[in-house]
């Protein structure tokens, strides 16, 4: 039966399985198998979504193993490739020899990231990574849909005391216990509905009919994207916006339509979010609800303006800052890393930088590695940017779109640890990196 499967079907299929295994724990599962109770419904879904990925690559490696070429045509990717899996195995030495405990849920991240990128490189040979972008933008959609609706939900009703989303909701997302092992961060949700923006953003730049459902959800998203208030997604929108004004110049299109244009992209969308938390502010005043929903002991401030986040006074950075001073006081191996996740195992919490995430997890050495990564896919995306891809049409605006996608990441690694370790960040990053690649190599091959 599996042999009548194509094989991009199946490779389909594999990706929808990593995507689905996000947020699982190896050991969790585990411990659910040792215990002598029912399994119920969530416990059978959390096998399935954390042991998913495994099952069908292995299935997928036995039945297509003659077709499977773990090499790619272009030299410099096999580079990048090498340098990821010597970032991977110094990581994993590191953490045999510093986290037995944490040692088995390590593994899982690093086979899980190892899996991905077999998928992507067996994607290149096939010369289908512009279709694993797009479905890693449908499945990120069905993500964010799922935990969106529960923060507009959330929003509106009665436990939220301020107009924006900045913060917390934590225990709204809880809608089914166990669901989830990780809960997310408004930060992390304002991150997927740009990336899932951009798209669409060009999309409405050049076409001329409008499909009323996406640009709703275009709407839709904008309001998340400034409701949240993430101050890197808001830089990142505001320097798309400049970026899709410089393209719309560019286009030969009168007055009249590039105006219309304007007010499509950034104006429309602007009143919409500004409607919705007026109805917000609105109905905060008609409850007269004025408590200020404490996120940390800073924001107790009943005067603190409804609409907009509240700041520390104390630390620019959200307390980043001292967390970067920690790791680099206290990291004494220095130039092979505490393993992964070596920020949580030194400071108990994410490093939020990709930097000293490389640097507490693999050392120096991660971070020249890493930096290599970096690096080109900088110099890919301004290649194509700058000479290749020059002005947008309907034939290069997914290719533009991954190459801005990879910018606002790579923007985006100086405050989170993004796509150094497996998540979203990594499997967007990848999916985008992996279709500019493959792209560039057939422009070289055309020569």
């Amino acid at each position: 039966m599996i042999r009548l499967f194509k094989l991009e079907y199946f490779t389909i299929l594999l990706l929808f399985a990593i995507w689905g295994s996000l947020d699982s724990n190896i050991s969790s599962v585990l411990s659910i198998f040792s215990s002598l109770t029912t399994l119920s419904f969530v416990d059978l879904f959390s096998i399935l979504r954390t042991l998913g990925p495994y099952v069908i690559f292995v299935i997928f490696i036995f039945f297509y193993y003659k077709r499977l070429r773990f090499k790619t045509s272009s030299g410099n990717l096999n580079f990048i490739l090498t340098i990821l899996v010597l970032n991977f195995l110094i990581q994993l030495i590191a953490s045999f020899v510093y986290q037995n405990n944490t040692l088995l849920i390590n593994l899982n991240l690093i086979l899980l990231s190892c899996i991905s990128l077999v998928l992507f490189i067996i994607e290149f040979n096939l010369g289908n990574s512009k279709k694993v972008l797009v479905f890693s933008w449908f499945i990120l959609f069905l993500i964010f849909m799922w935990f969106s609706s529960i923060m507009f939900l959330w929003y509106f009703s009665d436990k939220n005391s301020i107009a924006n989303l900045y913060g917390g909701w934590p225990q709204s997302f809880l809608v089914i216990e166990g669901l989830t092992e990780n809960i997310p961060r408004s930060s992390g949700i304002s991150r997927s509905a740009l990336i899932l923006a951009m798209p669409i953003m060009f999309s409405l730049l050049i076409r001329t009919k409008i499909n009323i459902l996406l640009y709703f959800f275009y709407n839709y998203s904008f309001f998340i994207m400034v409701a949240t208030q993430s101050r890197i997604v808001l830089l990142g929108l505001f320097l798309f916006f400049c970026a899709i004004i410089f393209y719309l110049i560019t286009l030969k299109k009168g007055p009249i339509l590039k105006i219309k244009k304007i007010c499509l992209i950034i104006l429309i969308p602007i009143i919409f979010s500004g409607i919705t938390m007026s109805m917000k502010s609105l109905q905060l005043e008609n409850n007269n609800n004025l408590k200020i929903n404490s996120v940390s002991d800073f924001s107790k401030d009943p005067d603190v303006n409804k609409f907009f986040r509240r700041t520390d006074p104390v630390s620019f950075t959200s307390r980043r800052y001292d967390d970067w001073q920690e790791i680099l006081k206290i990291n004494n191996n220095i130039f092979l890393g505490n393993g992964m996740m070596g920020d949580r195992w030194i400071i108990n919490q994410s490093a939020s930088n990709l930097i000293l995430y490389n640097y507490a997890s693999s050392g120096i050495i991660g971070v020249f590695l890493f930096a290599l990564l970096m690096l080109r896919s900088f110099f890919l995306c301004s290649k194509i940017i700058l000479f290749h891809e020059k002005k947008i049409n309907k034939h290069n605006y997914i290719l533009l779109s991954a190459c801005y996608i990879q910018y606002f990441l790579m923007g985006r690694s100086l405050v989170e640890s993004s796509f150094a370790v497996f998540g979203i960040d990594f499997l967007i990053f990848f999916a985008a990196y992996f279709f500019t690649e493959e792209y560039y190599n057939k422009k070289k091959l055309k020569k």
